[in-house]
């Protein structure tokens, strides 16, 4: 991947932090980073991952992102008999284990995800939330992780970023 100093920054953000964000433009590898700290099994405190892309959710209501967060937690997690049901999204889950819940690419959520990163962070102090995103949360406590493109090293006909694709003949 050609990242191994950005995952080690990562690896050591988790492992400190509850809330990390990996923030870049648009195909830079922030899922792949992401995954790739996050797939490790012993890397960080969390008894497991939890993956929520925006893409899957599919947005129809106020709450739908929620109710969606909610569900994957719940199913990842040990249900005890005659607690709530995540299908109500003000309804945290009331025994989450330890999950490291990633929000992958959640730009076109990012104000409703925002506000549900923080709820979730002072509900449940045992989890940890890593988000993908092109700019940061805004949060606190959230520790950001600004990835660049990766330098091509010289390469003749490279394109070295900073504005749009060359056209042809460039």
């Amino acid at each position: 991947m050609g990242r191994s100093e950005e995952l080690a920054a990562l690896e050591k953000a988790l492992a400190s932090s509850r809330l990390v964000t990996v923030s870049g433009a648009a195909g830079v590898g922030k899922s792949r980073l992401a995954m790739a700290a996050a797939g490790r099994p012993g890397r960080g405190p969390w008894s497991g991952m939890v993956k929520v892309r925006w893409h899957d959710v599919v947005p129809v209501g106020p709450h739908a992102l929620a109710a969606r967060i909610l569900r994957a937690l719940d199913a990842a997690t040990a249900d005890p008999p005659g607690r709530p049901t995540a299908d109500d999204p003000r309804t945290p889950p009331l025994s989450t284990g330890r999950p490291l819940l990633v929000l992958d690419d959640i730009d076109p959520v990012h104000g409703e995800c925002a506000r549900l990163v923080q709820s979730l962070l002072m509900r449940l102090p045992d989890l940890h939330i890593l988000v993908t995103t092109r700019r940061p949360l805004g949060l606190g406590e959230e520790h950001v992780l600004r990835l660049s493109p990766l330098r091509t090293g010289g390469v003749p006909g490279a394109w070295r970023g900073g504005g749009d694709w060359p056209s042809r003949g460039e």
